[in-house]
């Protein structure tokens, strides 16, 4: 049962209902981040198996995956790392890759660049962010 496990203690490649259970016993614990986290997850494995698009300018799977993460600020890279079920390294590595192959410099020009729903809205965060 996942209701009493910590993010790191959940198998990302359990069945969705297991995830959806974790998901709703984080909310019941007040544990916000790791219920946003978990259905980050979710969502990134349908889209991967359901909805697959073609990846702009020529990224991996995993490159895409790191990408379609990006507009949610709360994500920071080891979030990201976590989600993904890689290390914060690996991470890293993806994020250098796809910035050089879409020719950004930032987080923000990356989620512009890349096409991603909703952008607009996550490109005014990260810039709001950044002059704070």
């Amino acid at each position: 049962m996942a209701t009493d496990r910590s993010l790191d203690e959940v198998n990302l490649e359990e069945p969705p209902t297991a995830l959806f259970d974790a998901v709703e016993a984080s909310l019941r614990r007040g544990d916000v981040r790791t219920a946003m986290h978990l259905v980050a997850s979710i969502r990134c494995r349908i889209e991967a198996e359901y909805a697959p698009t073609p990846s702009p300018a020529g990224l991996t799977q995993r490159e895409s995956a790191t990408l379609a993460l990006l507009p949610d600020a709360s994500l920071s890279q080891k979030d990201i790392a976590r989600t993904l079920g890689v290390s914060h390294n690996t991470v890293k590595t993806h994020l250098r890759s796809l910035y050089q192959k879409l020719g950004v410099h930032s987080r923000a020009e990356a989620i512009e660049r890349g096409g991603l729903p909703c952008a607009a809205n996550a490109v005014g965060r990260y810039r709001h962010l950044a002059s704070v």
